[in-house]
């Protein structure tokens, strides 16, 4: 069986985390976990979702007429459409036709969108409802609405879901453009902002100016359970170094730098005597903050030997159909 693994860096100030989460990870846990590393400030948490039914995820692409590509760079190229429609204009009247019209409503690519995908969890209780059912669901819930957090000035701080626009200040902040351009500031030596000819993820820094006023996934993956004595490996996407070789899983994706577009919990009208409830189907959808591009996704290689593999790495042993 596939499942959904959501990454995020959780406040310990939200009241989240105070009032439900905390108190979780003193029980024995199951869906929510800590990470390898936390701070004063900080808790590294991985949450892992049991996706019941075929999945599907959505990648888009618009495009425009090449016509209005070109009329909404000048002034200019408005005036030469102009002389297109009447020169077709006359070829019309005189039985003729002109390909120069034509050629101005091909298709051409305008943008490509963030990846999306949406989500139907069942949570049923298994041992308490508590961790198998209302903490799971109401910590990814809060991912998708505002958390307020008063600070040493006794002002209230609202984070919000995603990148905000103060957040987005930062991306001016740290390059000589919006996207952020990688300036040497010695013989070796270079800020930390990133190339901007790369789009696809923020730098350091971005990424902590972000997380002041935002509450974002660091990463969102599918993964499967791993066959015993399978080596593969995948290259991690985004330009990260290193591989994905997490003991037990096998990715199918990884998306980085994500967000909780919406959060829809439909709980059972079956509780215990303390009011938790039994069940919770929990429709969720997740969306990148960057256009969709083929770095978020770890590819399967054909293999002479064994079926698939990721990349040039050990193949990926077949029969892990069911597991």
């Amino acid at each position: 069986m596939y499942r959904a693994k959501f990454c995020w860096k959780q406040n310990k100030k939200f009241p989240i985390y105070k009032k439900v989460i905390a108190p979780y990870l003193k029980t024995t846990q199951q869906l929510i976990q800590l990470g390898d590393t936390t701070s004063d400030e900080l808790a590294d948490v991985e949450m892992y979702l049991d996706i019941p039914e075929d999945f599907t995820y959505e990648i888009k692409s618009n495009f425009q007429n090449y016509g209005e590509a070109v009329g909404s760079v000048s002034s200019i190229a408005g005036s030469i459409l102009g002389f297109f429609d009447k020169l077709n204009t006359l070829s019309a009247i005189g039985g003729k036709s002109s390909n120069s019209g034509e050629y101005m409503k091909f298709q051409v690519w305008k943008d490509t969108e963030p990846f999306r995908m949406s989500f139907k969890f069942l949570l049923e209780t298994k041992t308490d409802p508590f961790i198998d059912v209302y903490a799971p669901a109401m910590a990814l819930s809060s991912m998708a609405i505002l958390s307020p957090v008063v600070d040493n000035n006794d002002q209230t701080v609202f984070y919000t879901p995603g990148v905000n626009s103060g957040g987005m200040k930062s991306l001016n902040r740290t390059g000589n453009n919006a996207v952020g351009a990688q300036k040497k500031t010695g013989k070796n030596k270079q800020t930390d902002t990133m190339d901007s000819s790369d789009s696809s993820k923020p730098s350091d820094a971005q990424i902590q100016a972000w997380a002041k006023t935002s509450k974002l996934l660091s990463e969102f993956l599918i993964v499967s359970s791993r066959v015993d004595g399978d080596t593969g490996v995948l290259d991690l996407p985004a330009g990260q170094s290193g591989s994905f070789d997490k003991e037990g899983e096998i990715p199918l994706l990884i998306i980085n730098n994500a967000f909780i577009e919406s959060c829809k919990p439909t709980w059972s009208k079956d509780r215990t005597t303390s009011g938790i409830p039994l069940r919770c189907e929990l429709e969720v959808t997740v969306q990148s903050v960057f256009s969709a591009h083929d770095e978020m996704f770890g590819y399967l290689s054909k293999s002479s030997t064994l079926g698939a593999s990721f990349g040039d790495q050990a193949a990926i042993v077949a029969t892990n159909i069911f597991r």
